[in-house]
């Protein structure tokens, strides 16, 4: 999420934030290494009736085409220049309070936002840093990947809650040995699974703790960056009949040819919304056919 200098999260990130609901998987699902997949063919366009509303350092596109196998598909992405000295990002989120993406967007004056990381009805279950204090250190016990900004830059990693402290330890390879370092970053969401790293595809959903469920179609939300100041944000819309969302393996292809090195998919499903220039951009699945105006409520 962004504020009118910032860049917020709904649910625990940038303004993102949910549990099953927050978040981009696979066919095959258990991929452990570099994934080939057919190239997904999308024509964007820039939605011009929203970027004249936003400042030029965000660009917001969206798409209406068709997967390889025909299936229909709805897409929107925001790329946003960190160079712009009026944008502040951050990642808004709660362990106890629920907040649509839309009541986030709107209580913390932003100008984009987008849901967060995993949650339970009482508990976040993703790491969430907000300003440099640790408002959930997840609870997964397995590594899961997390998207922060360590250091003024943007990092993609994955993370696990400290046994002792409030605080989460960084992993540098998802099957790294012995125990990670603390995580100092000042923003941060987790989510999950890892969908591209060091420019390449990288998908392993079960060594991060998913089941096969997580990996077929559902509308998607997931966060990258091409560079040390260039963020790509993309929402799938899914579960209608204008869209069928995207397995992890689509989306981390549809990441990868979007330009970004490193990329995480967070909570999907219901949860899965855009927010910008004070509209729903995307359309969400939280009530059956989707509804701009029926959003669910995230951990944040």
């Amino acid at each position: 999420m962004y504020t009118p200098t910032a860049m917020h999260q709904t649910h625990s990130l940038p303004h993102f934030m949910n549990a099953s609901n927050f978040t981009l998987l696979l066919l095959g699902f258990i991929w452990g290494g570099l994934l080939h997949a057919q190239e997904i063919e999308l024509n964007w366009q820039p939605r011009q009736d929203l970027n004249t509303e936003l400042p030029a350092s965000i660009q917001l596109f969206d798409t209406y085409g068709a997967l390889p196998d025909g299936a229909p598909l709805r897409a929107m992405y925001a790329e946003i220049d960190l160079r712009d000295t009026n944008l502040k990002f951050r990642s808004i989120g709660s362990d106890a309070v629920r907040e649509t993406t839309a009541e986030t967007y709107q209580n913390n004056n932003a100008i984009l936002a987008i849901n967060g990381g995993y949650f339970a009805s009482d508990h976040s279950v993703s790491l969430i840093i907000e300003d440099g204090a640790v408002v959930s250190k997840g609870n997964h016990k397995t590594p899961r990947g997390a998207f922060g900004m360590a250091n003024g830059k943007p990092e993609v990693t994955w993370t696990l809650p400290a046994p002792n402290g409030d605080f989460a330890l960084k992993l540098n390879d998802l099957k790294q040995k012995g125990a990670g370092t603390p995580w100092l970053a000042s923003q941060a969401i987790g989510g999950g699974p890892v969908l591209v790293k060091d420019g390449k595809m990288r998908l392993d959903a079960s060594a991060e703790g998913f089941g096969t469920g997580h990996a077929i179609r559902h509308p998607r939300s997931a966060i990258g960056y091409k560079d040390d100041h260039t963020l790509v944000i993309l929402v799938v819309d899914g579960r209608q009949e204008a869209s069928a969302g995207a397995t992890l393996q689509e989306l981390a292809q549809m990441m990868h040819q979007l330009g970004v090195v490193a990329a995480v998919n967070l909570d999907g499903g219901g949860s899965s919304a855009l927010m910008a220039a004070n509209e729903v951009v995307n359309v969400p699945a939280n009530v059956d056919g989707g509804d701009r105006n029926t959003l669910r409520k995230n951990a944040g």
